[in-house]
């Protein structure tokens, strides 16, 4: 008598006929266990149970979805391994308000972590493509690349409320103004890239979007971000701070070509906000510099040249628009000054040469 007990290949089956195959080994003598289980298609509801038991990776955080592929378990050291296709695979995950849908992608798991190629995705309104790591070992073990055809702010706040709102006024008040962030959140890691080919931001569309994005508990970092608007295009970086009842946004860069009166502006400047909705205009506030060449200020004049500082916020009913340090050009003319948004909605511009005031 051998010292190995043997699972015979044996199939299960479910109530529509799809087919997935149990076998393994037990050794006795060095307790070691190995197993496998494949399938040429399957759904993952009919094993969800079990899968969950044997804390397959990937597909134990699935609800639905079709399976196929071979893996293999080992108990020394302990883990799944092997290949999957995945086709139609819900996961619900606590950072978006719906579940993501993996329509088709190809995966591979070993003691390392996940890998998954070749992904096709939604969330909601959105759809994308990507690829997608799990790195055990990795101080960001959250690892991503994705790319959007088109996406909106409205639809991206939507998606990420439970990241971006939390708890209700009792909540707030019984945590002496703090706001507790859940497990989920204080535990994530994730290092990625996105891209998005068109950006909706309250009727304005970015082109070329990308960033990368590093993401570590209660704050989200986009690096090297890059975008077009129109003929203008903007580099910089921002931030997203979760560690309060309201989201806060901070954003710094430079904006370059962008077309107005007849010329061509360049500003570099920060842009702050918080909240959701509405409120990100009412708590806007935007600082900076600006260079601009060829301005047409009719009834004023044609510029060569115009330079200067700002400070923009809005009040609840208006804007508001500060200019300092004003010094514009034309021809052998330099006028210093600056320019202030009135009460009725004008802006006034007060101008001097040194010896005439405009």
């Amino acid at each position: 008598m051998g010292s190995t007990v043997t699972l015979a290949p044996a199939a299960i089956t479910n109530d529509r006929d799809e087919t997935a195959m149990l076998e393994g080994e037990w050794d006795l003598q060095t307790r070691i266990l190995q197993g496998s289980l494949s399938s040429d298609g399957m759904a993952i509801a009919s094993l969800r149970r079990q899968i969950s038991t044997a804390g397959i990776p990937l597909l134990s955080q699935a609800t639905d979805g079709v399976w196929k592929g071979n893996l293999r378990y080992a108990n020394n050291p302990a883990g799944w391994s092997g290949q999957l296709h995945l086709e139609d695979t819900v996961i619900p995950f606590e950072a978006f308000a719906d579940p993501l849908r993996i329509v088709t992608a190809d995966a591979r798991i070993d003691g390392a972590g996940v890998e998954m190629k070749r992904v096709t995705l939604s969330i909601g309104e959105l759809k994308a493509q990507g690829e997608y790591f799990y790195d055990t070992f990795a101080a960001r073990p959250h690892k991503f690349n994705i790319a959007l055809a088109e996406a909106s702010a409205a639809t991206l706040e939507k998606l990420f409320m439970p990241a971006l709102h939390r708890g209700n006024f009792f909540t707030y008040a019984f945590n002496f103004g703090r706001v507790p962030a859940p497990d989920w959140l204080r535990n994530m890691h994730a290092d990625g890239t996105i891209q998005v080919g068109s950006f909706d931001l309250a009727g304005n569309e970015f082109t070329k979007v990308r960033s990368r994005v590093l993401w570590d508990g209660t704050e989200v970092q986009f690096s090297k971000l890059q975008t077009q608007f129109g003929a203008a295009s903007f580099a910089g970086a921002g931030t997203v701070h979760l560690d309060r009842r309201q989201p806060a946004y901070d954003i710094q860069g430079k904006l370059s070509g962008l077309p107005w009166r007849s010329g061509t502006m360049d500003g570099e400047g920060t842009i702050a906000t918080s909240g959701t909705g509405t409120e990100l205009l009412d708590h806007l506030r935007v600082k900076g510099s600006f260079v601009g060449s060829g301005i047409d200020l009719a009834p004023l004049d044609d510029y060569d040249s115009v330079a200067g500082t700002f400070d923009f916020a809005w009040d609840g009913r208006n804007p508001r628009m500060h200019l300092t340090q004003l010094v514009m050009k034309a021809g052998e003319e330099t006028y210093q000054g600056s320019a202030d948004t009135q009460d009725n909605g004008q802006v006034v511009v007060k101008l001097t040469d040194g010896t005439r005031h405009i």
